[in-house]
């Protein structure tokens, strides 16, 4: 066996000969040494082992002298000089090369390949999905002409951004004239909302998301229609709406069959003849994406129907700031003030239009985008952290190349090549897997959330994948190149592949701190997840201060023509709730100007004083008010705290009542019982004698505070807006009986719309609902990347080590020594990432503050449970390779060097 091993040298060293001079002198004992290391393992291996060994050894040999005849001449070319031959476009090797090389080589190892384009696709898909939403709410263009230059006009209270107001004609009409000659407004435009019926066919419709605009709605808007024209001014009429509309592309399919001759056509509005004279693009903000018909009206200033409901949106000029156009709205309002006292308390304020549209949106769709990177970068760290693990095996190829002349930008450019032709694939599966993840993103996103028909995957989203593809392609091919040249050169080509110095050498110190990386990231994804979670827990545990259960309800709007004064609104709801009441399956039904949690439910509030209390202006108690019919209180559970509810004895004609909400009475009269007590509205005009106390409800939402609040009955506030609610076994059932006496009752006078309480209640926590899914689903994926991270470090030490687990078992050491010595390894490194993450979710979770309910950003019970379950995670994937390694047979484990 010996001398055939000496044959086999002299004939290699013979064969050395080959290879230029300078080459030898620094390389040459090197290259014997690991000749005659890779011949005795395959002489170990068997026959036919030892002669293909020799065959590759010889051939590699050979080729490899010849190339570095052509390419170097100098010793200088083993310290990366420029290459000689510059007019060559590489030196070595083309980048075409170096992908076919990749692609060739790569699908060789088949687990490595296939785990790291699936690790990637995780990472790609997840944030292309988010990046839809991302795009589409806050960046997709808004359709409409420049839209940084529009801006809404927000008249609100002094000292209370929240308390917003619309405007009456008179004071639009003066704001108006103050602004012509500004020199940062364009124009002013401005619109109310109404609910209209349709009559077509014999069917009547109610459309609620009708708007009636000033001329010059579509101008300032810059939009054009997609069929016909918008609004001239012959088509506004003084003090009335006019007799023309413009229509919805979303309308004019689904209603109208998409009809090419609509143009033109009459339609029956409020049973009016009005024309269409154009068709919108669907989905454009004009001023939301949910608006069905647009009419022009001129705004009458005696019109008590308009009064405090008139919004407004300015175009400023081209070269104005939106700070600078606020400063000059908010001095037209401190002039305006003295012409129209009621409005003396208020301010004006300019808000970015998109910034309005979006605002509330933008919080969690950034939160989900940072929270979705990170699970890009621990797939970027796993993936680098296996390349890393091929980078150990291959550094004899890595070493051998440089040694025969490769210039440090040839290894590295195929080092790149070769993560690309990882990350490549990784894209492209995780494009196709954004497509499910994009369905069920939607399917969990907020019912409320604004643009949401601007989400989806298009070429931007594409292009998106694309370039992130390639960005973490080049990110995760860092590691084996920082690797490869970190290493001594000489040190590379006298190592095996199996060599190492045993448990004393650890895996690169760069896989480690990737390992940890990972670690740190998933315990912040955890911890965030986990507080979500609990929060949304508190959440949906508050008692909303009323029964959700069996409670179903449908908005009426009624025409202002056929009940055009407060005894014919008052004579419908008594009218529709008898017929409710007779019902079989109706428990109770009452009726409500406002409906906890209800979106859609505009909240008034009055300033209200007591009996000889003398107050400033600055500190005149406010409280929100509902006009509500008999039977209300009792249908919603609302508890009776002190006195009685309203009945049907509070007529128009009787002493003015009122019922008080808990937080009201314990405001205004905090020493005594409100019952019997008095205060004053519409200042002092009218005393109100309290007559009960109920309790308080989440009127917006679990998450809000309480607010003083009072009930009106009916009879005596009239309005022609209302909510009807009934109780009934099934709340479904329940509003659906609203819909059908209503008709019944008057077809011209249909719903808006019915639901259940239940669903309100669900969509008021809908964006928790949304971050608390998205965060579990990031956090798990964090976690798993995370443990197979931990099990690929513990795996390469343990196959590494081999040799030297072999020594200390051949010495006496036990297998529960062993495995103790490799968990204790993994889980010190383990701790240490935990740690870490510990620390930097402190930091993280501030950021989640805003969306947490009962809940603070440090909490203990959830930090406990975070690292008890990474604990457990890195128990369990070391434990594998712990096992394997206290399995070893000594005898095997020292001959495999």
């Amino acid at each position: 066996m010996r001398n055939g091993s000496s044959r086999s040298e002299r004939n290699y060293r013979r064969l050395l000969g080959l290879f230029p001079r300078a080459i030898l002198r620094v390389y040459g004992e090197e290259m014997v040494s690991l000749f005659r290391e890779l011949g005795q393992d395959a002489r170990n291996r068997g026959v036919r082992h030892k002669w293909l060994f020799l065959c590759r050894a010889y051939w590699d040999l050979v080729t490899s002298a010849l190339r570095a005849h052509f390419f170097e001449k100098a010793p200088n070319s083993l310290r990366n000089t420029k290459p000689k031959y510059r007019g060559k476009a590489r030196s070595m090797i083309t980048w075409k090369h170096d992908v076919a090389v990749a692609i060739r080589v790569l699908p060789q190892n088949k687990a490595f390949a296939g785990f790291a384009v699936i690790t990637m696709a995780l990472g790609i898909g997840a944030n292309t999905a988010i990046f839809s939403a991302v795009y589409g709410v806050l960046l997709r263009p808004l359709g409409i002409e420049d839209p940084p230059s529009l801006a809404v006009v927000r008249l609100h209270r002094q000292g209370n951004e929240e308390d917003v107001s619309g405007v009456y004609g008179d004071y639009l009409r003066d704001l108006t004239d103050r602004l012509e000659s500004s020199s940062a407004v364009e124009r002013l435009t401005s619109y109310v909302y109404e609910s209209i019926t349709l009559t077509r066919d014999g069917e009547v419709d109610e459309i609620d998301t009708a708007l009636m605009v000033a001329g010059n709605f579509f101008e300032v808007m810059g939009v054009e229609p997609i069929l016909g024209r918008t609004f001239l001014p012959e088509d506004v009429l003084p003090n009335r709406r006019g007799t023309v509309c413009v229509i919805s592309e979303t309308l004019w399919r689904g209603r109208f069959g998409s009809d090419a001759n609509i143009v033109g056509s009459t339609l029956i509005l409020d049973d009016e003849s009005v024309n269409v004279v154009g068709v919108m693009p669907a989905h454009l903000p004009l001023p939301d994406t949910d608006v069905q018909i647009w009419m022009p009206q001129s705004w009458d200033p005696d019109d008590p129907t308009l009064r405090g409901r008139i919004l407004s949106l300015a175009r400023l000029r081209a070269d104005a700031d939106l700070h600078e156009a606020g400063a000059i709205f908010a001095a037209a309002a401190r002039d305006l003030a003295n012409v129209h006292p009621r409005f003396e308390d208020y301010t004006i304020a300019l808000q970015s239009f998109r910034e309005t549209l979006v605002g509330d949106a933008r919080p969690p769709l950034m939160l989900s985008t940072v929270a979705v990177g990170l699970i890009l970068l621990i797939a970027c760290a796993n993936t680098a952290n296996l390349l890393l693990a091929r980078a150990a095996v291959r550094a004899r190829e890595m070493a051998t190349r440089r040694a025969l002349g490769a210039r440090r930008s040839h290894v590295i450019s195929q080092l790149i090549a070769e993560s690309l032709t990882l990350a490549t694939p990784g894209g492209v599966l995780g494009a196709l897997m954004a497509f499910g993840l994009h369905r069920s993103l939607l399917a969990v996103a907020p019912s409320y959330m604004p643009r949401i028909h601007d989400v989806r995957l298009d070429l931007p989203i594409l292009a998106f994948a694309a370039v992130l593809s390639i960005l973490a392609g080049i990110l995760f091919s860092l590691a084996p190149i920082v690797h490869t040249f970190s290493v001594d050169l000489i040190r590379q080509m006298s190592g095996g592949s199996g060599s190492g110095g045993g448990v004393g050498q650890r895996p690169p110190r760069l896989s480690r701190v990737l390992v940890v990386l990972q670690l740190a990231l998933a315990v912040s994804l955890l911890v965030g997840a986990l507080l979500m979670a609990k929060s949304l827990w508190n959440l949906q545990s508050v008692d909303p201060g009323f029964r959700i259960a069996g409670l179903g309800a449908a908005r009426i709007y009624l025409d202002d023509k056929e009940y055009g004064d407060d005894g014919a609104e008052e004579t419908y709801f008594r009218t529709l709730l008898e017929r409710l009441r007779a019902r079989g399956d109706i428990e109770s039904a009452g009726a409500s100007s406002g409906l906890p949690m209800d979106p859609i439910t505009i909240d008034y509030d009055l300033p209200y004083t007591l009996p000889g209390e003398e107050r400033a202006r600055s500190e005149v108690r406010q409280s929100f008010f509902r006009t509500i019919t008999p039977g209300y209180i009792e249908t919603m559970g609302i508890p009776l705290l002190a006195g009685r509810t309203l009945d049907q004895y509070d007529r128009a004609d009787t002493q003015p009542v009122a019922l008080v909400n808990a937080t009201f009475a314990r405001l205004a009269w905090p020493d005594r019982n409100p019952v019997g007590e008095r205060f004053l509205i519409y200042d002092g005009r009218r005393e109100l004698l309290v007559v009960g106390v109920v309790g308080d409800v989440h009127f917006s939402g679990p998450a809000a505070t309480y607010k003083p609040e009072f009930f009106l009955p009916h009879p005596q506030a009239a309005y022609s807006a209302m909510t009807v609610v009934t109780r009934s076994a099934d709340a479904a059932s329940g509003a659906r009986a609203i819909a059908e006496e209503a008709l019944a009752l008057n077809r011209r006078q249909p719903v808006s719309g019915h639901f259940t309480l239940e669903a309100l209640a669900a969509a008021a926590i809908s964006t928790d609902r949304f971050l608390t899914r998205l965060l579990i689903a990031f956090a798990g994926v964090a976690l798993v990347l995370s443990a197979v991270g931990i099990y690929g470090v513990v795996s390469y030490w343990v196959n590494r080590s081999r040799r030297e687990l072999g020594v200390r078992m051949a010495f006496g050491a036990s297998r529960g020594h062993v495995l103790r010595l490799v968990m204790g390894r993994a889980l010190s490194l383990s701790a240490l990432g935990v740690f870490l993450g510990l620390l930097a979710s402190f930091v993280l979770t501030r950021f989640l503050a805003r969306f947490l309910f009962g809940v603070g950003t440090i909490d203990a019970g959830t930090l406990v449970s975070v690292v008890l379950c990474l604990g457990a995670t890195a128990v369990i994937a070391c434990l594998i390779p712990g096992l394997r390694a206290a399995r070893l047979d000594p005898m095997s484990s020292l001959r495999v060097e």
